[in-house]
């Protein structure tokens, strides 16, 4: 047979009021106006996504293997020797990622000109909701 265990909240309350007494208050929770705000993000227009990111992409193509370059005769032609032997296998992944680049330009380029047209529209409700204020006012 289990014996039955019977529970004293008041007994286990008092403990910890007492516990609680002896550690001193807890640290106050800081107020709303304490709370650091964060700085606010700049707002985005298709002007600043252009000239950050579309404007300096440069070349989206990546070759399969690079030249070999400078260095004494012999490291060239070891160079050109690894680079075909590795061409086999970088090629395909080097077509899949200018072709990303290429697809995630056009993307950028598109969002550009849903921003232009979403501003051009904000713009314009703007200046609606300006004239119909001046109406009410009048």
């Amino acid at each position: 047979m289990q014996k039955e265990t019977r529970v004293d909240v008041k007994k286990i309350m008092a403990e910890i009021r007492e516990t609680a007494r002896k550690n001193g208050p807890y640290e106050d929770l800081p107020g709303f106006e304490q709370v650091p705000i964060p700085r606010k993000a700049e707002t985005v227009t298709a002007d600043v996504l252009r000239k950050r990111i579309l404007d300096t992409t440069g070349d989206l193509s990546v070759p399969p293997a690079f030249p070999a370059g400078e260095g004494n005769a012999l490291k060239r032609l070891y160079k050109r020797i690894v680079s075909k032997l590795v061409r086999c296998a970088t090629f395909p992944l080097s077509v899949r990622v200018t072709e990303t680049n290429t697809r995630l330009k056009e993307s950028l380029e598109i969002t550009c000109g849903v921003i232009e047209r979403q501003q051009a529209m904000i713009d314009q409700l703007s200046r609606r909701v300006e004239i119909l204020e001046k109406q009410m006012h009048e």
